[in-house]
């Protein structure tokens, strides 16, 4: 990491980050100065499919604005939070794992279906600040495992609800 501090901003009807391919996209560093990514008043951010890591130093707000991953995510010790009005989107059948006390915040609820798997291990958490549907309506996984993981939903969950709903669930 380098030592100043970074941010990307994508704010506004309109304004969008695309990138395209297999490449992939690394926020932050193990150490050093903080770099965010800050997405705001309908700013969209669309990944490859190639991976989008977000390490400690590294911070994923969406606020307002939304992120369309098209490929897997490892929160490896950073943050990834999404309010109330933001969107958040992972590509079906796509991986989220969060490691190495990362964190990830859903205000409101969030739904994991569409084949994708949650994974939250190493000392990472999981939040959200109302209720957390798991494969309900299509299939959705989630594991919570290691010392110090952590699944906090304020509001009890729809796991395998619905027709066609299947629920992978290991805590």
């Amino acid at each position: 990491g380098g030592s100043a501090a970074t941010t990307l901003s994508v704010a506004g009807a309109g304004s969008t980050f695309v990138q395209g391919g297999t490449a992939t996209l690394n926020l932050g560093a193990a150490s050093g100065a903080a770099a965010t990514v800050s997405l705001t008043g309908g700013g969209v951010l669309t990944s490859g499919t190639g991976l989008l890591t977000v390490h400690p130093t590294g911070t994923l707000n969406i606020n307002g604005g939304t992120l369309n991953a098209n490929g897997n995510i490892v929160i490896d010790g950073g943050t990834l939070s999404r309010s109330t009005t933001g969107v958040f989107n992972l590509a079906a059948s796509k991986n989220l794992t969060a490691q190495n006390g990362g964190q990830v915040s859903f205000t409101g609820n969030y739904s994991i279906g569409g084949g994708r798997t949650f994974t939250i291990q190493s000392g990472a958490d999981l939040t959200t600040t109302t209720y957390l549907d798991i494969g309900s309506g299509s299939a959705g996984t989630l594991v919570v495992d290691g010392a110090g993981s952590t699944l906090t939903t304020a509001t009890s969950p729809f796991w395998g609800a619905n027709a066609g709903g299947n629920a992978s669930v290991t805590i």
